[in-house]
């Protein structure tokens, strides 16, 4: 497997760029963290499935034997982390978000790309989560 590298200049920033950073920014979250943090998720149920289905889908979320962790293993783990009630059917749920299509509410990684364009810098997935001031989140 070789290691891309992400584009530095936001404007060349791809769809496929995006995904890799946003499943930077989960696992920072959810691989580093414990429920005992106190972080909360401030965004909507939907984004943050759809945020878990795209990190799921780049294969770069690992247990500890390296093995990558299924789509019900993150949210699972995210849910628990972030102090969200687990949907019935996550998948089903991600699915959908990611069929969005409108102007009144794009799909997440849609409006992340855009984020990432227009403020380089900022970690649009982490400024969701609520509580996590005292925590150092490195993606």
């Amino acid at each position: 497997m070789t290691n891309k590298t992400i584009p530095t200049s936001p404007e060349t920033l791809t769809s496929r760029d995006a995904e890799r950073l946003l499943a930077a920014e989960v696992a920072a979250v959810i691989l580093s963290s414990s429920a005992d943090e106190h972080l909360h998720w401030t965004g909507t149920a939907i984004d943050l499935m759809e945020a878990l289905y795209t990190a799921y889908l780049t294969y770069t979320l690992r247990d500890d034997e390296g093995n990558c962790l299924s789509f019900r293993q993150i949210v699972s783990r995210a849910c628990a982390v972030l102090h969200t009630p687990v949907p019935h059917n996550p998948y089903e749920v991600a699915c959908r978000a990611r069929r969005r299509k409108g102007l009144k509410c794009l799909p997440f990684l849609d409006r992340y790309l855009w984020q990432k364009q227009h403020h380089p810098h900022s970690q649009p997935f982490l400024r969701l989560v609520a509580g996590g001031e005292t925590a150092s989140f490195r993606p």
